[in-house]
């Protein structure tokens, strides 16, 4: 199961790094309901979409956490490329 939507297209991970990647991912999801959208990926950059949705933890990020988050998950997908992240936080109706 793809947890993280679009990560195949970081073509230059190996399949024990993507893993590593879609653990962590999972346990965003599981508990704050984060999920991330791979937008694109080129040889300088990589653009990635956060959005936390409700969660009965109602234990919501705000944009900087978020931001965090996503830093941190991703860190070892970089390899010397930018990141770019578009982030869309619970909010509350």
């Amino acid at each position: 199961m793809e947890i993280i939507k679009n990560l195949a297209q970081i073509h230059y991970l190996n399949d024990e790094q993507k893993s590593v990647i879609e653990q962590q991912a999972q346990a965003h999801l599981r508990f704050s309901n984060i999920s991330f959208n791979v937008l694109q990926v080129d040889e300088d950059s990589l653009s990635v979409q956060t959005i936390q949705g409700k969660h009965l933890s109602e234990n919501y990020a705000d944009e900087q956490r978020l931001i965090e988050i996503t830093q941190n998950t991703f860190a070892d997908a970089l390899l010397g490329r930018s990141l770019t992240i578009e982030v869309i936080p619970y909010v509350s109706q």
